[in-house]
């Protein structure tokens, strides 16, 4: 890995501080090595962090490359580029909105940003096709327009856009569903691929008694317990999401309703009952229970303010406060 191109080595080419090694065993084998056991290596090649692996054209890049090519050619290349350094012409080079670089991908750019309209074109020489033989993909063109969040919800909302995921809000899901009846498009919910939304607590605080208390799982178990979710679904979500536990949805092979439905349901009493039992029964004026140190047990909540969850987490805040 060239240090000026990679000066961060990605973690998942790397352990224990030691990045791997690797080893061209014939043309369509490559063997990597690492100074201990690293069993994820698998699970990271397969994720969006497995990509850059892939998606570097050596034939095209190594124009752009001091270890394929003289130096001073390739100075001479990035000042043409108005460019500091190699390396930040080698990346745009690289990029996805170069129109010169060769894909796998089932679409390339053709007209890359700033253009207000992008366009991306079918690649005839993409490497699949259908159960039938026939070559994917099926469609020839692709344009999108940019807009800022508020502009692509009232495209949606009017029906101007043929398929949109990203950036549609979820508080404007009324007015999808009531637009979609005039305006001829459907709207759709989708189960989460994510996954991964939840509340967790750090188990390596450094005040050693939250340490301590966030450790002890009675307190995770008083917290769940706590939590109104059906109260949160009808004010976060219009009442159509499934309050569950973190867990693989029912579809997964993994999945398991013990795990889904485990200390889900709203039981402020045991909360109160398990958190007495912890020994937090003393409380101030204000009905806050004290940390064995005397001090009144907050808790920092950091989240990102994205669909919905800072009225949602506010609600959470007031259900947890209700429990001491």
């Amino acid at each position: 890995m060239n240090p000026e191109l990679t000066p961060t080595i990605p973690r998942e080419y790397q352990r224990d501080g030691v990045p791997m090694e690797v080893e061209k065993v014939n043309d369509h084998v490559v063997k990597f090595r690492f100074v201990s056991p690293y069993g994820l290596f698998l699970k990271a090649l397969a994720s969006g962090r497995g990509y850059p692996m892939v998606e570097y054209p050596a034939h095209y890049l190594k124009k752009f490359h001091p270890d394929f090519i003289p130096k001073e050619q390739l100075m001479e290349m990035t000042e043409k580029e108005s460019f500091d350094f190699w390396y930040q012409l080698f990346e745009d080079r690289a990029s996805w909105q170069n129109t010169e670089v060769p894909r796998l991908w089932p679409w390339i750019i053709k007209v890359p940003p700033p253009a207000q309209l992008i366009v991306f074109e079918r690649n005839p020489y993409y490497w699949k096709v259908d159960g039938d033989g026939n070559q994917l993909p099926y469609i020839d063109r692709m344009t999108f327009e940019i807009y800022d969040t508020e502009i692509i919800n009232m495209k949606a909302m009017n029906g101007e856009i043929g398929m949109q995921g990203r950036h549609l809000q979820f508080d404007n899901f009324p007015r999808f569903k009531t637009n979609s009846k005039n305006r001829g498009y459907s709207v759709r919910l989708w189960i989460s691929s994510g996954g991964g939304s939840s509340l967790s607590l750090n188990l390596n605080h450094k005040d050693p008694i939250l340490r301590k208390i966030f450790a002890d799982r009675r307190f995770r178990i008083a917290l769940s317990y706590a939590m109104d979710r059906q109260q949160l679904n009808e004010i976060a979500f219009f009442g159509i999401g499934q309050p569950c536990q973190i867990s693989p949805p029912a579809i997964s092979p993994f999945y398991s309703e013990a795990y889904e439905k485990a200390y889900i349901e709203y039981h402020p009493e045991e909360a109160n009952r398990l958190l007495d039992e912890m020994g937090l029964k003393t409380r101030n004026k204000a009905g806050i229970r004290l940390r064995p140190d005397g001090k009144p047990l907050h808790i920092r909540i950091e989240i990102a303010s994205v669909f919905l969850s800072t009225p949602m987490f506010e609600l959470i805040a007031k259900q947890w406060t209700d429990v001491g």
